[in-house]
């Protein structure tokens, strides 16, 4: 599982050619809560006009009751980074690895959503080797022990579970959402078919045992848990492949759609949320993938199908306190401009979770929080502050949305309140400057907040608000 998330991490790192200005120390700038926004912020990306959906059909949809802030990583990382989990803010938690009854326990006492993704095996290393199909006679025995190992799991940790016998004061926060499998269209499930050498009948291989997998986990768990979510897919996105592979599983079993509750994929990108990644091969961008699977859902009847990004994230360089040696990462401001505009994109597109890669420093330098001395990154501070504005959010509208160049989108602050602020999340992709942006009717700009948390100056004249932005995110606080 982490070796392919930093496979992934290394080659967006070294097919970046990022560029941008010296931005400051952002340690000096966090205490100040200052942002120097870059003169120029450039790489291996372009922008183009995005399939961006309907805003009136997103506006229109009901929020979850659990806000979609979340963040990702194995057991370890929560008890370590339990209190600073919690100061950020963060709304769900994604456990990977094998359960850790220990880290399950302090998130269930934490009151966070938890979403175990469960595999075969109860350590790493058997989750390496014995927990692969390969290690089975057939595909048959290893749905047996997958289910079998979901089923204990479910039968502890979910609602009604033994473990609340002894922990009652824990029962109102069970596990309610497991993952089936983690990339499954990667090696994780299937490493390899004997004696073949061709990856794409290997790929195919993949695609027809998944397929199985939550045909016959839907059937077990729909009668004997019905009280839990079954997330599907879980697809490694990186250059558009979780589109490839969850449209053959449709095409595999077009009734597929029954089998789970959410689809879950890993839109990794190594440019920023709202560009295309340019590649020898042509390009792909998050929202052009998320429009490829919408019609996929679309196609065979599941249009209403929510949609989930369970694992996401960027790297920060060694020079900024990365403790690996990833080449060409990203500026540490940037990586938390990345995040922030990341949830304000799945607020965009009505994803309903965003599961940020990763705690702490596994693998890469995309922790929040650094992995030797508990620092936090300025992608933490971000993420604190955008939760403390927008605690329960439901976008409102889209005032403006150019591609490459100024975006700004209002959101109730908390959607159930009646009375909670809105709040427009705005910035310019490239470069700084001036910005000027239309006061909404009937209401006027209180603060403007940088992403950091500290408050800037602006001007009015007339019905425009002017102030200074750029490709780091502010907020306007309406009145």
């Amino acid at each position: 599982m982490k070796n392919a998330v930093l496979s992934l991490m290394l080659l967006f790192a070294m097919t970046s050619l990022f560029k941008a200005n010296d931005t400051g120390n952002w340690r000096d700038l966090v205490k100040e809560k200052k942002v120097i926004q870059p003169a120029e912020e450039s790489g291996a990306w372009k922008f183009t006009p995005q399939p961006f959906p309907a805003i009136e059909s997103i506006a229109a949809q009901k929020p979850d009751a659990v806000p979609l802030y979340g963040c990702y990583s194995w057991g370890d990382g929560y008890i370590q980074f339990r209190k600073e989990i919690k100061a950020v803010g963060w709304t769900t938690y994604r456990l990977g690895g094998y359960p850790d009854e220990a880290a399950i326990l302090l998130a269930m006492e934490d009151g966070i959503e938890i979403m175990e993704c469960v595999q075969i095996g109860k350590t790493l290393k058997e989750i390496k080797s014995s927990g692969k199909r390969e290690a089975f006679k057939s595909d048959e025995e290893y749905i047996k022990k997958f289910l079998q190992e979901l089923d204990e799991f479910c039968l502890k940790y979910g609602p009604g579970g033994s473990l609340f016998k002894k922990r009652p004061d824990l029962a109102k926060n069970p596990v309610r959402s497991v993952e089936i499998l983690n990339e499954p269209n990667e090696q994780y499930m299937l490493e390899n078919v004997k004696g073949e050498t061709d990856v794409w009948k290997v790929k195919a291989a993949r695609d027809r045992l998944y397929t199985k997998v939550l045909k016959e986990v839907s059937a077990f768990m729909r009668k004997k848990h019905p009280g839990i979510r079954l997330v599907g897919f879980s697809a490694s996105g990186g250059a558009s492949d979780d589109v490839r592979f969850i449209g053959n599983v449709y095409a595999i079993d077009p009734t597929i759609g029954g089998s789970y509750d959410a689809l879950s994929t890993h839109p990794y990108t190594s440019v920023p949320p709202f560009a295309d990644a340019v590649r020898t091969w042509g390009s792909y961008s998050v929202t052009g993938s998320w429009k490829k699977l919408r019609d996929i859902l679309e196609k065979y009847g599941n249009p209403d199908k929510p949609i989930w990004w369970t694992e996401v994230g960027w790297s920060i360089t060694q020079k900024e306190g990365g403790i690996l040696p990833v080449t060409n990462a990203f500026p540490a401001m940037s990586t938390a401009s990345f995040v922030t505009k990341m949830y304000v994109l799945a607020g965009r597109l009505g994803v309903k979770r965003v599961h940020i890669f990763n705690i702490n420093d596994v693998q890469g330098n995309a922790g929040f929080f650094n992995q030797n001395t508990g620092e936090w990154r300025p992608s933490a501070y971000a993420v604190q502050q955008m939760i403390n504005l927008l605690p329960k959010p439901q976008i409102q509208s889209a005032i403006s949305e150019e591609a490459g160049g100024l975006y700004a989108y209002k959101f109730k602050s908390d959607w159930t309140k009646e009375d909670s602020k809105e709040v427009i999340i705005v910035w310019r992709e490239q470069k700084k400057g001036s910005l000027s942006l239309t006061v909404p009717a009937g209401k006027k700009v209180s603060k403007l907040v940088n992403m950091l948390g500290g408050e800037e100056k602006f001007s009015v004249s007339g019905d425009k608000v002017n102030f200074a932005g750029g490709p780091y995110p502010s907020y306007l606080v309406l009145d």
